[in-house]
């Protein structure tokens, strides 16, 4: 006859073997998750408490996994409860298939099955602020459930031959009375790239050779686990049941995130150095961070800091934008296009959320637009708080480096410190010289001479030009194409003349508006 275990089921060989699996699957997921060390070993603590080997006096047995939604909570749960010898006893909207489970509808019936039970039990509570009944137009639990809760929550206390286990997306709906009685709590976050590589290898690796797996991890900047699932299925949707990296491409190009979807992202850049004009010192640096990042252990051994840190500064127009767009061409990597105005409301929380993203993601562009429009506005005092927590953040108080390129792109430097900007790799960008001006025309004349006759040399529309920016210059140009549009005629001086003065008019106008 088998051996029982202590909840009184049979322990086949098949059985062992199977839990055997069950507790392989867990830890290999556990390997996969972005979470302190510290948590882990406390999960895995709970595999062995069942099995004697700890004292109960000595346990913390009440967890927590808090986090957003698609970063793992249910996920991990379910692979732990999996891998527990132990019956389950749930609330969840959604159905599992544990070993010996008992499903609930309220937390009466939870307490009614786990109260003066002699089995050893695990009990979940799978988002549990949705689960629960909360007060008419609020937020917060109702008080009957408060106090369910609490109930239940002694019961686990008082019982070493329980375990208890939450997942909640947020913490609104709890007061601290619960917070308090919660004995380890994990947060969960959006998976860095280590994670997402074990994690596509650990579920789609047969499916995915590992060229296309290093590009999914590379442009799902901001995905959950949940939505790198998905743009795979979509690849493999888009190409008739058969996953390539052409179908791959199109997948992240047609699917919509809501990780980082306040904030424009911009993937498969096909700008790259060669497209700039001029720009030396842009180039250099550019070139630096290519090698540097090609080769992740020449920066360490070289002992390099910093160099990922760099501060654009120069008017308007002068092609900030456009060089970091070309530096994440080169990288290969997505570029997050961050402008003032996405910091406006929330400007403290949005700044901490930025920098949180460059020190979590290697693999991207980070390039805080127009920053001047938020820090060096006049209302705010000399002791500008969000320039504060800008200078705090990039210091990093927590020891951890931004890993990713950081770009800031300023018109003004006097709202700076020294301290501060001694922290970045400065390139000042400057109106276009003549020389950067005519190989500008010289390009776009040899691009249109087929279909439009001109009359005038690149030499002379670099002469002409002078003063004006790279935005103020592509506009000079687009306003002679329409007019060879509208008019079906020759470009010469005397439209290159009046397109010039149409702009200085234009621009005076816009200044007096602005003033």
């Amino acid at each position: 006859m088998e051996k029982k275990n202590r909840t009184g089921f049979e322990k086949s060989d098949s059985y062992k073997s199977c839990r055997n699996r069950y507790v392989k699957e867990f830890r290999e997921t556990l390997e996969t998750m972005d979470m302190e060390e510290r948590d882990k070993k406390s999960l895995e603590f709970i595999i062995d408490y069942f099995e004697n080997k700890y004292s109960p006096k000595l346990s913390s047995r009440i967890f927590m996994f808090r986090g957003p939604p698609g970063v793992g909570k249910t996920f991990l749960a379910e692979k732990l409860l999996k891998a527990l010898d132990v019956e389950v006893v749930y609330m969840a909207y959604n159905n599992f298939s544990f070993n010996h489970m008992v499903r609930c509808n309220i937390l009466d019936e939870v307490i009614e099955k786990v109260n003066n039970n002699a089995k050893q039990q695990a009990i979940f509570l799978d988002d549990l602020t949705h689960i629960l009944k909360k007060k008419r137009d609020d937020s917060m639990l109702a008080d009957d459930e408060y106090k369910k809760l609490t109930q239940l929550i002694e019961i686990v206390k008082n019982d070493p031959r329980k375990i208890m286990l939450i997942t909640v997306n947020n913490l609104n709906s709890l007061s601290w009375v619960i917070m308090d009685r919660i004995e380890v709590k994990i947060d969960f976050d959006l998976p860095g790239d280590a994670s997402k590589e074990k994690f596509l290898e650990m579920e789609y690796g047969e499916y995915l050779n590992r060229e296309q797996r290093k590009f999914v991890v590379i442009n799902s900047i901001g995905y959950n686990y949940r939505e790198l699932a998905e743009v795979i299925k979509l690849a493999y949707r888009l190409n008739n049941a058969r996953i390539t990296m052409r179908s791959i491409k199109k997948a992240f190009r047609l699917y919509q995130s809501v990780g980082l979807g306040e904030y424009e992202i911009l993937k498969g850049i096909e700008t790259d150095v060669n497209d700039l004009i001029g720009k030396k010192k842009a180039r250099t640096v550019i070139e630096r961070l290519v090698k540097i990042y090609r080769n992740r252990e020449l920066g360490k051994k070289l002992g390099l800091k910093g160099a990922n840190l760099l501060l654009f500064y120069g008017p308007p127009g002068t092609g900030k934008s456009f060089t970091a767009r070309a530096l994440a061409g080169e990288l290969g990597f997505p570029l997050i296009n961050v402008k003032g105005t996405d910091l406006m409301d929330s400007p403290l929380y949005e700044i901490d959320r930025i920098i949180e993203l460059a020190k979590r993601y290697r693999n991207c562009v980070v390039f805080m637009d127009e920053v001047d429009k938020f820090i060096g506005n006049d209302i705010f005092a000399p002791d500008n708080p969000l320039l504060g927590e800008l200078h705090s953040s990039v210091d990093g108080a927590d020891d951890r480096e931004i890993q990713s390129v950081l770009i800031l792109a300023v018109n003004d430097l006097s709202r700076f410190s020294k301290t501060f900007l001694d922290r970045f790799t400065m390139i000042r960008f400057d109106l276009p010289s003549y020389d950067e001006r005519a190989d500008f025309f010289r390009k776009k004349v040899k691009e249109v001479k087929k279909y439009v006759k001109i009359n005038v040399s690149y030499k002379e529309l670099a002469k002409n030009t002078d003063n004006m920016s790279f935005r103020d210059i592509e506009r000079f140009w687009n306003e002679l194409m329409f007019h060879h549009l509208d008019n079906k005629t020759e470009i010469n001086s005397r439209i290159v003349h009046n397109v010039v003065s149409q702009i200085g008019s234009d621009k005076k106008i816009e200044l007096k508006g602005y003033i």
